[in-house]
C-alpha cells in the first residue's frame, strides 16, 4: 500500500508540474475575440485580415437530418510583412485554425448565420467569428 501511495504521489506531482507549464504558456498569450462582416478588416500586430466573403456553404441546414454536417469555405485577404495574399479556409465541425506567421495564429470559431431550409443567405449577411492568438 505504501508503494502505491508513493507512486500515486509521484504521478500526481508530475501532473501538477505539467499543468503549471501549460498554464504559464497560456498566460503568455494574448487572445483577441473578433467578429468581421464581409468586407471588414481586422488589424493586429501589423497584420491586416480582411473577410472577403464565403466561397461555398454546404453546412447542414437547421431542421434537417444530414449524414454529413457539411462545411463552409471562406476567403481571407491577408497583408503580412508588406506582402498581400488570399487564403481559402475550410470551416467544418468546431471551426478551423490558421497559422498566419510564427507568432500569430487564428482560430475561426464560427460563421453566421447558420443555414435554414426555407431561407437563403445573402452574401453580405455573413459574419466570421475568430480568435487571434499572439504572444504577449
Amino acid at each position: 500500500m505504501k508503494k502505491f501511495i508513493s507512486v500515486f504521489s509521484a504521478v500526481l506531482l508530475s501532473a501538477i508540474s505539467f499543468a503549471q507549464e501549460i498554464d504559464s504558456t497560456v498566460a503568455e498569450q494574448v487572445r483577441i475575440n473578433t467578429d468581421l462582416g464581409v468586407g471588414q478588416n481586422f488589424l493586429v500586430d501589423e497584420t491586416k485580415i480582411k473577410f472577403m466573403g464565403v466561397i461555398s456553404d454546404s453546412r447542414c441546414p437547421k431542421q434537417v437530418t444530414c449524414i454529413w454536417p457539411g462545411e463552409a469555405k471562406v476567403l481571407l485577404g491577408i497583408e503580412l510583412n508588406g506582402e498581400y495574399f488570399q487564403k481559402e479556409v475550410v470551416i467544418s465541425g468546431g471551426g478551423a485554425e490558421l497559422a498566419l506567421s510564427e507568432v500569430l495564429q487564428m482560430q475561426i470559431t464560427g460563421l453566421t448565420p447558420y443555414p435554414e431550409t426555407a431561407k437563403g443567405i445573402a452574401p453580405e449577411e455573413y459574419c466570421l467569428s475568430f480568435v487571434a492568438v499572439l504572444p504577449q
